[in-house]
């Protein structure tokens, strides 16, 4: 398996769980909705005030419900170079995922045009076929770490984010998740 291949085996075991998550609220609710989005205005950051909820529950007033995989796939730690850059895969999961690097460059405005392509934020696309938005639901930036949460979105949002980094002068990323893996 390839590191593409890879990348979209994360992201599908991650995607299935959700829509077996999405199925199983819209079941047993009067009324909610997947993918819902959030503005959160004390937010300290633009990409911290947007935020797409898993779902949210509105039988009894609104109630936020966040999907905690059932199971996260695990792998021996990963290292090697993707072109010229170091790259470390120490553990993925599609909805909580870090990338530490050391991208000298400023990222604000790349990451902006990133996540205006990736979140949607008005919401203008027609979800897809299989009912959920492709998009991602939160992105946080840090000094040298950019954390985000993939949601639904396709692999190409993965490649696509680490090209920014890499656009920006980044020559180590590390990947890692931001939940706790059990072995």
């Amino acid at each position: 398996m390839d590191i593409q291949e890879f990348v979209s085996t994360i992201r599908d075991h991650y995607v299935q769980q959700f829509k077996i998550f999405v199925s199983t609220l819209s079941a047993e609710s009067k009324k909610g909705s997947a993918e819902v989005k959030l503005l959160i205005p004390h937010r300290a950051t633009p990409f911290d005030q947007n935020y797409c909820a898993d779902f949210v529950k509105n039988d009894d007033g609104a109630s936020v419900i966040e999907m905690i995989p059932d199971q996260i796939l695990t792998f021996t730690q990963m290292e090697g170079f993707i072109g010229e850059v170091e790259v470390n895969f120490d553990s993925m999961c599609w909805d909580g995922m870090t990338f530490e690097h050391d991208a000298p460059k400023e990222l604000q405005g790349p990451l902006e045009d990133w996540f205006n392509r990736w979140y949607d934020r008005n919401e203008s696309e027609a979800p897809q076929s299989d009912g959920l938005s492709g998009r991602v639901h939160c992105l946080s930036v840090h000094d040298r770490s950019v954390n985000v949460d993939f949601g639904t979105s396709s692999p190409e949002a993965f490649w696509e984010l680490f090209s920014v980094l890499v656009d920006r002068g980044a020559k180590t990323v590390r990947i890692s998740t931001s939940r706790t893996v059990q072995t």
